[in-house]
C-alpha cells in the first residue's frame, strides 16, 4: 500500500535546500494575488484614465474646430456684407483694344456687380464678359470707392475713385497703399463709359 505524505511547502522546500544545496523560492503569498489583481486593476485604471484624457482631448479639439469654423463662416459672411457693392453704368479701360468698324474699342469695357468684376466687350450694344474678377473688399469713402479684388489670375490689384472725378477708377497693381505711387497704370484704369 502507498502512502502519500502531505508535508507543508515550506518544510519542502527546507528538504530539497538540503538535498541541492539550492534554495527554493517561497510560495507566493495568499494576498499576492490580490496584488496582481490590485497591478492589473491600477494598469485598467490607468488605461482607462489615459482613454478618458483621450476623449476629453478628442472633444476639446472637436468643440476648436467647431468654434473656428464658426467664426470662420461669421467671417465669410461679414466678408460677404462688405464686399458687395452697388457700382451703377458700364466703364472702359483708358487703352484702346480693337477696331468695331470704323471704331475705336476699349480693350474692355467693365460692369461692377455684387461680389465681382466683370470685364468684357459691347457687340451691337449688348455686354458680353470676357472674364470676371473677384471683389475681396470694398470700401465707400466720400470721394467714391476703394474697391480690392483678384484677377482671374490671382493678382491683387486696387480700383479707387480718383480724387475730384468720380467718373474715373484708378488702377493700382497691388492692395497696399504706400505702394500706390508706383504701382498706378493709367491704361488699366476706368473711366464711366456710360449709365
Amino acid at each position: 500500500m502507498k502512502r502519500t505524505i502531505i508535508m507543508p511547502f515550506a518544510l519542502s522546500a527546507m528538504l530539497l535546500t538540503a538535498c541541492t544545496g539550492e534554495p527554493m523560492d517561497q510560495p507566493a503569498e495568499a494576498n499576492a494575488e490580490t496584488s496582481i489583481l490590485t497591478a492589473k486593476d491600477i494598469m485598467e485604471s490607468e488605461t482607462s484614465t489615459e482613454e478618458k484624457e483621450e476623449a476629453k482631448e478628442e472633444s476639446t479639439e472637436a468643440a476648436i474646430e467647431a468654434t473656428v469654423e464658426a467664426k470662420a463662416s461669421t467671417s465669410e459672411s461679414a466678408d460677404s456684407a462688405a464686399v458687395s457693392v452697388s457700382i451703377d453704368g458700364t466703364w472702359q479701360t483708358a487703352s484702346i483694344g480693337y477696331m468695331d468698324g470704323d471704331d475705336m474699342q476699349p480693350d474692355f469695357y467693365v460692369e461692377f456687380k455684387d461680389s465681382s468684376i466683370d470685364y468684357g466687350h459691347m457687340k451691337d450694344g449688348q455686354f458680353t464678359i470676357d472674364h470676371s474678377d473677384k471683389i475681396s473688399s470694398a470700401e465707400k469713402t466720400s470721394n467714391g470707392y476703394v474697391i480690392k479684388a483678384v484677377s482671374s489670375n490671382g493678382s491683387e490689384y486696387t480700383l479707387k475713385t480718383a480724387d475730384g472725378d468720380d467718373t474715373v477708377m484708378e488702377y493700382y497693381s497691388t492692395w497696399d497703399e504706400s505702394k500706390f505711387a508706383d504701382s498706378y497704370s493709367g491704361s488699366s484704369s476706368l473711366s464711366k463709359s456710360m449709365e
